[in-house]
């Protein structure tokens, strides 16, 4: 499915509950991500039209929830980048359970950030990281590694994910595009552990 700018601000802005007169907001900061030379492969040069792939579209989704979190930029950005053979992955098993109707599964990805890193002993000092967690085991501590963060945050990607693709069906029904049968790793899915 080949996506508009307009639909990328659409389905972020709902996915957000941004206010319609704040949408210009919303597009200054798609753009300015964009400048940034991110989602990678979207930077055809000054005044010319691109579209936007599957692939692009839950790149932003991914950093506009760090950025809900109140991650940098910046740091959303290399988030997603360096993490996201393994994003692709999950994006690409709930797009096949949602084809096949089914009910998905918690996919939780926590984030360890560390606002104050700059400041701590280069002994301490951690990079981001980010993994994916049933509820379960996010419920329960105790089987995470004493290397786990004492902070951290996290979403619900599969709730987010159910209400992505319900609004790309909605495009679909529109006649603005199709989606995919063959979402990029739509066969490949994630381990059910931090790594």
């Amino acid at each position: 499915m080949q996506l508009k700018f307009g639909d990328m601000v659409h389905i972020l802005s709902k996915l957000h509950d941004v206010a319609e007169s704040k949408r210009t907001a919303l597009r200054s900061r798609l753009q300015a991500m964009q400048k940034e030379g991110f989602p990678s492969g979207l930077n055809p040069g000054k005044g010319v039209k691109f579209s936007y792939t599957l692939n692009h579209l839950f790149k932003l989704v991914f950093a506009f929830e760090f950025l809900r979190m109140g991650i940098t930029p910046k740091r959303s950005i290399e988030l997603v980048e360096a993490n996201w053979d393994t994003l692709e992955a999950t994006v690409g098993k709930l797009h096949n359970a949602w084809r096949q109707g089914a009910i998905f599964e918690s996919y939780v990805w926590v984030v360890n950030i560390d606002g104050l890193s700059d400041l701590r002993n280069s002994s301490s000092s951690r990079p981001p990281r980010l993994w994916h967690v049933s509820l379960p085991t996010l419920a329960s501590l105790r089987d995470f590694d004493e290397d786990t963060p004492d902070r951290l945050m996290g979403f619900n990607f599969g709730r987010i994910a159910d209400l992505v693709f319900d609004e790309l069906e909605e495009l679909q029904r529109s006649g603005r595009g199709q989606i995919s049968d063959n979402f990029p790793k739509s066969q490949g899915g994630t381990r059910d552990e931090h790594s």
